[in-house]
């Protein structure tokens, strides 16, 4: 049986998302699209690990405090609960959500899986963080609960 590698794990999660013929470029890496979702992911040889980001929102100039500040509560509830992280790329003017899947012992399922559980994470972040820009302080009622959990740390119980 032939070893497990990433061009394998990639062309079978391909295979079971109706993808055919789904490959890393020459540098390796591939772009997806899940619904209203574009998510990169690229192998890193030098670390034998997937790494994954998307953007999750969009930043523009000098953002408030009080915004900048419930992102980053929202993003060590997170952290904590092993959900990625995320980070501000001014470049892009982007709000990134970032993961890393490591290569060692992964399987095909796993692999679909936990790309799976990815997709449906940054959907999340997506909501919440469109719910914290829209927010007055931590505090948020109605639809934005699931930010206030965030924001509140409340997602780190909830993992």
């Amino acid at each position: 049986m032939a070893a497990i590698d990433h061009h394998m794990l990639l062309a079978e999660l391909g295979r079971k998302v109706a993808i055919p013929g789904l490959a890393f470029d020459e540098d390796g890496y591939c772009c997806l699209s899940f619904d209203e979702s574009i998510v990169n992911l690229e192998f890193r040889t030098d670390k034998r690990d997937f790494l994954i980001y998307a953007p999750i929102g969009r930043i523009e100039g000098h953002p408030p405090a009080d915004y900048l500040g419930r992102l980053m509560q929202a993003g060590y509830a997170a952290a904590l609960a092993n959900g990625g992280g995320i980070g501000l790329d001014h470049v892009a003017g982007a709000i990134m959500f970032v993961h890393t899947i490591p290569l060692r012992g992964l399987t095909p399922d796993d692999f679909t899986e936990e790309i799976r559980r990815i997709v449906d994470r940054i959907e999340t972040w997506q909501r919440v963080v469109e719910e914290l820009r829209h927010a007055r302080g931590a505090k948020a009622s109605g639809n934005g609960q699931v930010a206030a959990d965030y924001a509140n740390g409340a997602a780190v119980i909830r993992g």
